[in-house]
């Protein structure tokens, strides 16, 4: 089954009436004396995820409808500034701020280190100068040319229109971001506008690359290089391309506005072939097809204090706008990034190997791209790859927040997805996590408010593991109106959930199904499953639904310690050759408290230590509408 219907997996179908059974001889849970001297323990409560305390200048965002649950919200207020061309809005930071130093009243930078050489330049000097502030050279390429190694080369105000190769361990510093531009204004036969290559490293500082080809490409340069405020913007094809084994810093850096080539991607910066680089406090913003991509392996990608924001679709609108991709073995530890309004896709991992770790994680309002409504997810990990997130946010993303697939594996801590939106041309999804032949660990995790189902986990030998889950207020998918489920767990997948609360979802609260799908809960609460929003025109099989927990068409479910109340149809439901067990609980104030399809079933399995009361009837083994799940992920 394939990642574009990964988050497609319910649906709901009758049954046949159960005719081995009838309700007066299943009378036993009925029974007044069969509850006397049982009070079981109340299940205990999921503890809320954990993002606080917030990191330096992020603030604390309550949920508006469970205030227990907190955010961190890396901007002072709707999202980040939009910024002149010198300036930024970092993760944290108050606003719009400069990148490098102000402009000085002279043409040169100032506060150059003290006993280096230093050559400057200044854009329109007559050519053969020397060198000195007195009589620069023209051109920054006549300045290396005559530099060696430890020299800066002061570049004065001015735009330089010219290709720059720089090999050997030299300082470029500019006089400032606003008014020094290294620009190519045609294109030739060289295929950049700054190249970094070979040597044992160089500084490039306080100026702005732009122009009609890409920005700077680093290759086989150990260095390190450093990039310190440097604005890339309006290039073409790829802001910055590392490889080769090179190694990058990268401080107080933007790469804006990359532009396609063609029929080339625009991405902003591109990392690749065992090369390593470093981002402190970065803003990539308005790229095309991609703003940050690591690939192959040994390739490293550290990102602290990042914005990652208005990725946008390529021109034919057949690739996505990604926010930042680990591929074929890269690996990358991000730290406090917020990934925003991207269109196509926030965050993936994929092809073996690929990894990467996230803590102080936002990844929000991301869109699908108009081919064919796709993308749109917060985060994908897929095809053999990793990743671990910690203290995350995923908010109003759209068709599915997390999808994990193939092989793959996440860990999730403090964990909160929320208003995950159906795609704007189909008008569907909507899930909170689809995992399909993957394994997925969760620590204090909160999904509200999504659509179709919260969570969706499925297939043969995938591992699903929760402590301290919370699904509240699953609705309706768009398109039809219909669904609405809290959780779904099937096709023959293990899962062991501990101290869980499934509230306020629609047609199912937990739909457990088909041959082979185990499912193990401790200290549960179901509550207020409500009927199907489509009544009374559904488009598919008859019945309003509400069943709280359902174990169906072979599966099988052990409970321990939980309370399942206010289902619309049914608390606990059976049907075909599934399992279902009971300990220490309460089934209350639902229309029926078991509806049991299953023939033979000993319904003492459904009575160890568990009290039922206060239901309409509290067992039914009548033919009632199932949520039963169709298709697949």
């Amino acid at each position: 089954m394939q990642l574009a219907v990964l988050l497609a997996l319910l649906g709901g179908c009758g049954s046949e009436p159960h005719r081995g059974r009838t309700p007066e001889s299943d009378a036993g849970l009925d029974a007044e004396d069969d509850d006397a001297g049982i009070d079981p323990d109340d299940p205990a409560a999921p503890a809320p995820p954990g993002l606080t305390p917030c990191p330096a200048g992020w603030r604390e965002v309550p949920d508006a409808d469970f205030p227990e649950v907190v955010t961190c919200d890396p901007w002072p207020g709707d999202g980040p500034e939009d910024c002149v061309a010198d300036e930024a809005h970092f993760p944290g930071g108050a606003g719009c701020e400069r990148i490098g130093t102000p402009c000085p009243a002279g043409d040169f930078p100032e506060d150059l280190p003290a006993g280096a050489t230093v050559r400057h330049v200044l854009a329109g000097a007559p050519a053969g100068g020397s060198g000195s502030a007195a009589s620069p050279f023209s051109t920054i390429s006549s300045a290396i040319v005559a530099a060696r190694n430890g020299d800066v080369v002061a570049i004065g105000k001015g735009t330089y229109d010219e290709f720059v190769r720089v090999t050997e361990d030299l300082t470029l510093r500019g006089a400032c971001v606003a008014e020094t531009t290294i620009a190519r204004s045609v294109p030739d036969g060289n295929v950049v506008t700054l190249a970094i290559e070979g040597g044992g490293g160089a500084s490039i500082e306080n100026l702005r690359v732009s122009g009609v080809r890409p920005g700077i490409y680093v290759a086989a340069t150990p260095g390190p290089v450093e990039l310190s405020d440097v604005v890339v913007d309006d290039t073409s094809l790829t802001g910055v391309t590392i490889e080769a084994g090179s190694v990058v810093v990268a401080r107080s850096f933007v790469v804006r506005g990359t532009r396609e080539d063609g029929r080339f991607t625009g991405q902003g910066i591109l990392v690749r072939a065992g090369a390593t680089l470093t981002l402190d406090r970065a803003a990539l913003v308005a790229n095309h097809t991609a703003a940050l991509g690591a690939s192959q392996p040994d390739t490293v990608l550290v990102a602290t204090d990042v914005a990652v924001v208005d990725t946008v679709q390529s021109v034919d609108a057949r690739q996505g706008g990604f926010g930042i991709g680990f591929v074929d073995g890269a690996t990358g530890t991000l730290l406090r990034v917020a990934i925003e309004r991207n269109q196509g896709g926030g965050l993936f991992s994929l092809l073996e190997n690929a990894h990467v770790d996230a803590e102080h994680l936002v990844i929000r309002d991301t869109e699908a791209h108009d081919f064919l409504g796709g993308g749109g997810a917060a985060i994908g990990v897929g095809l053999g790859a990793t990743a671990t997130v910690r203290k995350a946010w995923f908010a109003r993303n759209t068709a599915g927040s997390i999808g994990v697939f193939q092989g793959s594996s996440l860990v999730a801590e403090d964990l909160v997805v929320v208003d995950t939106q159906s795609d704007a041309q189909l008008a569907y999804l909507g899930i909170g996590l689809g995992a399909e032949q993957a394994d997925v660990t969760l620590t204090r995790a909160a999904f509200h408010r999504n659509r179709l189902a919260s969570i969706m986990v499925g297939e043969e030998g995938m591992a699903f593991v929760a402590t301290d889950l919370a699904i509240r207020e699953t609705i309706e998918q768009e398109v039809d109106s219909d669904y609405g489920y809290g959780m779904q767990i099937g096709y023959g997948a293990t899962a062991d959930i501990r101290r869980a609360l499934v509230s306020g979802s629609r047609r199912g609260g937990i739909v457990v199904a088909q041959p082979g799908t185990v499912v193990t809960f401790e200290d549960l609460a179901i509550a207020d499953t409500f009927e199907r929003a489509c009544l009374p025109d559904c488009p598919r099989e008859a019945g309003g639904g509400g069943t709280g927990l359902a174990s169906l068409d072979g599966a099988t479910v052990d409970i321990t310690r939980f309370r399942v109340a206010q289902s619309a149809l049914c608390g606990v439901q059976l049907t075909g050759s599934s399992g279902l067990d009971l300990h220490e609980g309460e089934v209350t104030g639902n229309v029926v408290g078991a509806n049991v399809q299953t023939e033979s079933f000993d319904l003492f399995r459904l009575q160890d230590r568990v009290v039922y009361r206060e239901n309409e009837r509290d067992l039914d083994a009548a033919s009632l509408p199932v949520p039963t799940p169709v298709g697949g992920i």
